[in-house]
């Protein structure tokens, strides 16, 4: 089931709070890391298309996997990896 609005986080990312290098290490390793999008704080163990989870830190469920997160954020948050990320 859907949570409502649980997309609405997505619309209010801050490029500038996310840990972008460690996203793209995360990614290229296959880490299973995630971002909760409220606190920005890193979460371990999330699929990488996963959506809404519950944050460990702050409690929102604010928690996206890596491959959601990249395709919502503009390539120019990716700096000079902008061309390696599609």
């Amino acid at each position: 089931m859907t949570a409502p609005g649980k997309n609405s986080w997505l619309c209010r990312i801050d490029p500038a709070r996310l840990p972008v290098e460690s996203l793209l290490d995360a990614m290229e390793q296959d880490l299973g890391v995630g971002v909760c999008l409220a606190c920005y704080e890193e979460q371990e163990q999330v699929e990488p298309d996963a959506q809404g989870l519950p944050c460990e830190s702050c409690g929102e469920h604010a928690v996206y996997g890596i491959e959601i997160i990249v395709m919502a954020v503009p390539p120019s948050a990716f700096g000079d990896g902008e061309d390696d990320v599609q």
